[in-house]
């Protein structure tokens, strides 16, 4: 007689569930909503606080450098955009050197010296005829500003 004879099959486990998880799953779970959920409302912060700031490039991309008040134009939306970062009554009272400093103070340190450069020239001749050359260097000047500028909520400065 064979002594292996006697012995029953293998019963097998039920098997192991997903459902549910160890612990150690709940925490990495909560932590991924929680960073989702802050990322997503830094974004979203983020989004409607540059808002101003893509409404003014639109404006920008749609004045015409041929006009005779260009640079009173570009002078309007560029306080606007201020206006709507800083406290208007501070921003909409500057001129000469006070507004020129105003805007570059919000540009990187980096990028300062040759807006302030332009800009002053700008502000120096704001309404005397311009020509051809310098309706360029406004526009690049307010290009670089508006690529440049690093303003977040409105601040009470």
């Amino acid at each position: 007689m064979n002594p292996l004879q006697n012995l029953k099959d293998i019963h097998l486990s039920e098997p192991v569930s997903w459902w549910p998880p160890a612990w150690g799953w709940w925490l990495v779970s909560i932590f991924a909503i929680l960073a989702i959920t802050i990322a997503l409302r830094f974004f979203i912060r983020t989004w409607r606080q540059r808002a101003a700031l893509r409404q003014a490039k639109a404006e920008f991309a749609a004045l015409s450098p041929e006009l005779a008040d260009y640079p009173q134009q570009v002078n309007r939306l560029l306080k606007r955009v201020m206006m709507c970062y800083r406290p208007a009554e501070k921003i909409a009272s500057l001129h000469g050197d006070a507004w020129t400093q105003a805007l570059s103070e919000v540009l990187p340190k980096t990028k300062r010296d040759e807006f302030t450069n332009i800009w002053q020239r700008v502000q120096n001749n704001l309404y005397q005829p311009v020509h051809v050359g310098e309706r360029h260097l406004i526009t690049q000047a307010v290009t670089h500003w508006l690529n440049n500028v690093r303003i977040s909520g409105r601040q009470d400065v």
